[in-house]
């Protein structure tokens, strides 16, 4: 069985898929084109624990993680021994979790991530950390990988309830409820702060290895760079750019390979399908990257380099047109101000909506019609 995977920030690749991407030159153990298939109905499930396991990792490629966990406990009905299915009950409970919190559903995400977290302490017990993720059956560093990574979902679910109560603290009349808010914001801080610490450690842990999985350097990268740790956290960013870029490269390469190798028309529609959001994933974990090193290097007033870091983002995905904003903000910075000026209409003129976002767009593109008028 295949072990799930976290979560970068919302968005995710299975964690062996995740693995293709990694030192072992782009090599992906784990998709095979006879395994990509449709997911099964959920109804009606008969059988031991590895069709049960089987299903529950079908549910979980497909994003469907409720319908995985209840899988997963039947295969531990059959099977309570199993360490596969114990894993793949934590990172179903942990990718619940997340997706509960990205809808506001606090309550029970903090419930499921802290069910998630627990069973990875309790896994992490039992299992021995390897010294090389390539050593073993890899459940050790795994195990770790899911506490850290539920540590870390914990840590940014207590940040989302802080500013929940900051907002609605605006609108307080009564004083009392104000103290009663104020007391659970610094409750909420102490959590945070602990979760990070604990979650950057066990980051840490896992980067020290040998042949570290590409999650575990993007989220240690993440986590030097809120601990304030910004050249650590760069030189993690620029390790995870060449991982990154070797990925998609990988995928662009099966993406061409697939028609010559399958002859099934059924088959290639599914494989193509599966390498497409697979290379999809890949491309998007890359511009993040990117626009982390982007951010890194204005902040330093090294504009040439940060302007070439968006325009490979810009490239890697084209339709992300907010990508424009932080090209027209170099370019402004470098005088540039009728390309820059390019940019952020090419950004306004893709809005359905006049947000924040576009505001503040809106008036760096009225300073740069300033500039253009005083150069002229």
């Amino acid at each position: 069985m295949q072990i799930p995977s976290s979560l970068s920030l919302a968005l995710g690749l299975a964690l062996l898929l995740l693995w293709s991407c990694g030192t072992n030159g782009g090599t992906d153990k784990n998709l095979h084109y006879s395994d990509v298939e449709n997911p099964p109905t959920k109804e009606g499930f008969q059988g031991d624990a590895s069709l049960f396991a089987a299903n529950a990792q079908r549910f979980y490629d497909a994003g469907d993680y409720l319908a995985a966990l209840q899988q997963f406990r039947k295969q531990l009905e059959k099977d309570p021994t199993a360490v596969d299915g114990r894993l793949g009950e934590a990172y179903s409970l942990y990718k619940l979790g997340v997706n509960l919190a990205a809808r506001g559903a606090y309550k029970e995400a903090n419930r499921r991530l802290e069910e998630a977290l627990d069973n990875f302490e309790k896994l992490s017990r039992e299992i021995p950390m390897e010294r090389d993720t390539l050593e073993g059956d890899g459940y050790g560093w795994k195990v770790r990988l899911g506490l850290a990574l539920s540590e870390r979902a914990l840590g940014a679910l207590a940040k989302r309830q802080w500013d929940r109560i900051h907002s609605a603290i605006l609108s307080m009349e009564d004083p009392s409820e104000v103290i009663k808010a104020r007391a659970a914001q610094k409750v909420l801080l102490k959590r945070r702060v602990d979760y990070n610490e604990r979650a950057l450690e066990h980051f840490r842990e896992l980067a020290a290895m040998g042949h570290p999985a590409p999650d575990v350097i993007l989220n240690v990268a993440d986590m030097e760079l809120i601990a304030g740790n910004e050249s650590l956290a760069e030189r993690y960013y620029l390790s995870y750019r060449d991982i990154a870029r070797r990925s998609v490269e990988s995928w662009d390469r099966r993406q061409r390979e697939a028609p010559d190798q399958i002859e099934s028309k059924n088959e290639l529609e599914r494989v193509l399908s599966t390498i497409e959001a697979k290379r999809r994933s890949a491309v998007e974990k890359l511009v993040k990257v990117l626009e982390r090193l982007a951010e890194m290097r204005f902040d330093r007033g090294e504009y040439a380099e940060a302007a070439s870091l968006i325009e490979e983002a810009l490239k890697a995905q084209p339709d992300l047109v907010r990508l424009h904003v932080p090209m027209a903000e170099i370019l402004e910075k470098q005088g540039k101000y009728r390309a820059a000026l390019e940019h952020i209409d090419i950004y306004l003129r893709s809005l359905d909506s006049f947000d924040e976002n576009a505001k503040k767009a809106a008036k760096l593109r009225s300073r740069l019609l300033d500039e253009l008028k005083s150069a002229n």
